[in-house]
């Protein structure tokens, strides 16, 4: 899976995301397909979480996030940062809340990386 993965362009720059190793680069993927078929970010449309996406995806990507939190001492990531910010304001939010808005974050830097290198 991972020898196929690489052959593609997007490989390469969702690899680059500190905390994402090559299985799961593999992984995300194979889950998301292309990812420019999504939209851009210059739209806005409902920001809240369906139970309607792929299940699969949305654990894939909640692990993720969990191993890049847990991983904070090794290597530097905006994710990382995002979280803490929400889980320092002064309406701090709850845990999940927090994993599932830096999920957002994530899909919106891997999204940028392969649409604009």
């Amino acid at each position: 899976m991972i020898q196929l993965a690489k052959q593609l362009n997007c490989f390469e720059n969702i690899h680059s995301i500190p905390g994402i190793g090559e299985l799961t680069t593999a992984m995300i993927i194979g889950e998301i397909g292309d990812i420019t078929r999504y939209q851009s970010g210059r739209t806005h449309s409902r920001d809240t979480i369906t139970k309607n996406d792929n299940k699969k995806e949305r654990r894939l990507l909640f692990w993720v996030v969990m191993n890049i939190i847990r991983g904070q001492r090794h290597y530097d990531n905006h994710v990382v940062d995002y979280y803490y910010k929400l889980r320092k304001q002064p309406n701090e939010k709850a845990h999940k809340t927090a994993v599932i808005a830096c999920m957002n974050r994530l899909l919106k830097t891997i999204h940028y990386l392969v649409s604009n290198r």
